[in-house]
């Protein structure tokens, strides 16, 4: 057998721990996450993909843009597609997926190990290229079923693969590595380019009429005219920017983006380059038009910006009423919601009047940035922030005003009432100020002895609180703040939240991974270690909806949930690498997150959702079943599971099965389905019924049914007229020795495919036809005394 088949997806899908996060994105929309990659599928359908496994596509041409469910929460990088439905995306730690319904739905395909992939290219629907770490070239005949590794005779980074249309196909990447092809990806050799040297190089583009561009780090464009075979440093864009992406209009017409939003334009196929306002800072990292004019940039933080007139005016296609910093968070109600921080240099207050659905900007304060808020009725709430601010608002957030005649000058990091008459606020200098009469006069008790700036405070009961900050700095008071005590907690970091679960149990948060906790009111405090936590996380925030459950947010995107009163904390699926700044729950199940760039995140079911890792269908010939298998890492309120099945374009359910509502125990659960005698691609998904009728489809997964097989059989080879490559498939009703071989139209035998024991079942074999001539060919198959043929048609 010539070409050893290595991976091949049959009557079985698989699904890595991945998990339906409980936490959904309000601002910016459809998502803040860095996007890698963006591609035009066909007419006016895009799609963008990038970090924590999102994708998302617009069918306007990029106005509007809704997200998708991926089910993985590695990073991805390169997208490619065939046309609107087809298409694959590939990422971090070997993750290939596949969709055929324009990304309703993505199935998870079979790599060959770990690697991560930078770089996608699809010749047809059936033949792909992957590119990545390591130098990893891998190739699929037959749309991604099947992979066969390539040897790149390269060890560098591969991050772009492209041909150019004619007769090579490039991939290059770090250190100026550049490697060709001259049979479509099955075989590579080294390909000098002096011109580059060691410059990496991140995108390779071929617009037409010979011409080739490179783009790479410190602002560098190499520019080939004769379709890669040579090449020269055509420009040193300003600024040196880390170039990143390209896409053209035409041959002539053509842009180029990478970090700091550097973005050029060329109306001379790359001879010269013109500067561009993108509109921002942030890196853009890809880029795609359509014939038309139409394009859309794609960057960090989810940036998004659309042109409709060739690339002269972009604009910003996220829905975000901020891209700023976002730094407290307030629930008045389950409506009211109320965030504040800062953009450009102004204090920015926020407010929701429908749970974080849409929001309005109720204050701006330019120089002042407001660093907390707290509501302590519906109506009644407070903000506090840089230059002795303390604004009250009695409407629910609507209006605001500043309390003057403060006792002293501070810039104020955090407020919190204990009742809603009693509060405190604390900050810069160790400034320490309580009110008694909710709000109206405040009572200095800073103690000049504790100079240090203070981030967090909370009480327990209107005597016993706690403030923390700066060096480990943690201030106890048992009477109302009259006085206070320095408390040795066993840190110097600094500490930047601190909360009581109940009368006598506290935690604090900060630096460097810290938890602290305390069983007796603050006095003494014991280390918490959390496994999985990363040790350079910034922990921001602590939070108690009730005596036994707490959130902690930080740097990351980072989510803690505890269950017993902080004693230990367990990591919670986070759809964000966003740093989370604040954190704040209405009750046990709804809460809201905020963060850096504009971040919002919203969960409803306490951030402990049905967590769903694996999901298998394996297909039983002998019976004619299907036997499906799923398991739960935990479950939040599940009501149970609708299977549903798709043979068509309908989905039909199968059955229902009953959840076990809340538990953090893992759970198995199975199904036989009996699909009927008929042979094809059936399509199985999950939804998950909360107890209060809520529902959400959590992955499906694709298995073929074939029919029991009693003879020999070889199938139609795909495609087929086909150019350089094909697939044979047939079937073996026993097991037995194959004999599979090509002959031309002349009766001489061209090519041994297979010659081997094989077991019975489908199988599935590529032929290359490397220098072949154009032609009909017979493929023929044997095995235990049966014969099929099939005929096969090349055309150059």
């Amino acid at each position: 057998m010539r070409m050893r088949i290595l991976f091949l997806l049959l009557g079985t899908a698989l699904l890595p721990l991945q998990a339906q996060v409980g936490w959904i994105w309000q601002n910016p929309l459809p998502q803040g996450n860095t996007l890698n990659a963006i591609q035009r599928a066909g007419g006016s359908r895009f799609f963008a993909a990038g970090k924590f496994g999102a994708i998302i596509r617009s069918d306007d041409e990029g106005l509007t843009w809704q997200a998708l469910s991926s089910g993985v929460t590695t990073e991805l990088y390169a997208l490619a597609f065939f046309n609107a439905d087809t298409g694959l995306a590939v990422g971090a730690r070997g993750t290939i997926l596949r969709t055929r319904d324009g990304g309703e739905s993505w199935q998870r395909l079979p790599a060959p190990d770990t690697t991560t992939y930078y770089a996608l290219y699809m010749f047809d629907y059936n033949t792909i290229l992957a590119a990545g770490r390591g130098g990893a070239i891998i190739q699929s005949y037959n749309g991604g079923d099947l992979w066969e590794s390539r040897a790149s005779n390269t060890t560098q980074t591969l991050y772009t693969l492209v041909s150019n249309g004619i007769d090579y196909t490039y991939a290059a990447g770090q250190g100026g590595a550049l490697v060709r092809s001259l049979d479509g990806g099955g075989t590579w050799s080294p390909w000098s380019w002096a011109a580059v040297g060691t410059t990496t190089i991140r995108a390779l583009l071929f617009p037409g009429n010979n011409i080739g561009l490179a783009l790479g780090e410190f602002g560098r464009v190499y520019r080939s005219q004769d379709n890669g075979g040579s090449w020269t440093l055509q420009s040193s864009l300003l600024n040196s920017p880390s170039l990143r992406a390209g896409g053209f209009i035409d041959h002539v017409n053509g842009f180029i983006c990478g970090s700091s939003g550097a973005l050029f334009s060329t109306d001379n196929a790359g001879v010269t380059w013109k500067a561009l306002a993108s509109g921002t800072s942030l890196s853009l990292q890809g880029i795609a038009f359509n014939p038309g004019g139409r394009g859309v940039l794609c960057g960090e933080s989810g940036t998004l910006l659309s042109t409709a007139n060739s690339g002269l005016n972009w604009a910003s296609c996220l829905d975000a009423f901020t891209t700023g910093k976002l730094r407290g968070i307030s629930l008045a109600d389950e409506n009211v919601t109320v965030a504040v921080g800062d953009s450009s240099g102004k204090g920015m207050i926020f407010r929701s009047g429908d749970g974080g659905g849409t929001w309005s900007a109720r204050l701006r304060r330019i120089g002042v940035l407001f660093e907390d808020c707290c509501f302590v009725s519906p109506d009644s709430g407070f903000v506090v922030g840089a230059s002795s601010v303390i604004l009250r608002t009695s409407d629910g957030g609507l209006s605001w005003s500043q309390i003057s005649s403060l006792p002293v000058s501070s810039s104020f990091n955090s407020v919190h009432f204990v009742t809603p008459r009693i509060g405190a606020v604390v900050g810069g200098g160790g400034a320490i100020l309580r009110t008694n009469d909710a709000g109206a006069t405040w009572i200095n008790q800073t103690n000049s002895a504790y100079g240090l700036p203070l981030q967090d405070v909370h009480f327990t009961t209107p005597s016993i609180g706690l403030a923390v900050g700066f060096l480990g700095t943690v201030l106890r008071t048992v009477n109302g703040g009259s006085t206070w005590s320095k408390i040795n907690a066993g840190t110097v970091e600094t500490l930047n939240g601190v909360a009581f679960a109940d009368s006598v149990h506290a935690v604090i948060v900060g630096a460097k991974a810290r938890i602290l906790r305390s069983v007796d009111r603050g006095e003494n405090w014991s280390p918490v270690s959390v496994t999985g936590l990363p040790a350079t996380t910034a922990l921001e925030q602590v939070f108690f909806a009730s005596p036994q459950v707490g959130f902690i947010v930080g740097s990351g995107g980072c989510i803690l949930r505890s269950e017993d009163g902080g004693a230990t904390w367990r990591l919670l699926g986070s759809p964000t690498a966003n740093n989370l700044n604040a954190v704040c729950f209405l009750d046990l199940h709804t809460g809201s997150a905020v963060g850096d760039n504009g971040t919002v995140l919203k969960t409803v079911d306490g951030g402990l959702p049905v967590e769903l890792t694996a999901f298998s269908a394996r297909y039983a010939a002998a019976e004619g079943a299907v036997h499906l298998l799923w398991r739960t890492a935990t479950e939040s309120r599940n009501y149970g599971f609708y299977l549903e099945r798709r043979c068509s374009r309908e989905w039909e359910t199968v059955a229902f099965i009953p959840g076990n509502g809340t538990t953090a125990e893992e759970k198995h659960y199975t199904y036989i389905d009996q699909p009927g005698a008929a042979a094809g691609i059936l399509y199985y998904r999950l939804r998950q019924m909360d107890l209060d009728g809520r529902s959400r489809v959590l992955w499906n997964i694709r298995v073929e049914v074939t029919a029991a097989v009693r003879e020999l059989t070889l199938h139609a080879n795909y495609p087929n007229p086909f150019n350089a490559s094909t697939t044979l498939s047939f079937h073996l009703p026993r097991d037995g020795r194959v004999r599979l071989a090509l002959f031309d139209a002349g009766g001489r035998e061209c090519a041994l495919l297979v010659d081997e024991e094989m077991t019975a079942g489908l199988h599935t074999v590529p032929w290359h036809a490397g220098s072949a001539a154009s032609g009909l060919y017979l493929a023929r198959l044997s095995c235990a005394g049966e014969v099929a043929v099939r005929k096969l048609l090349l055309l150059r």
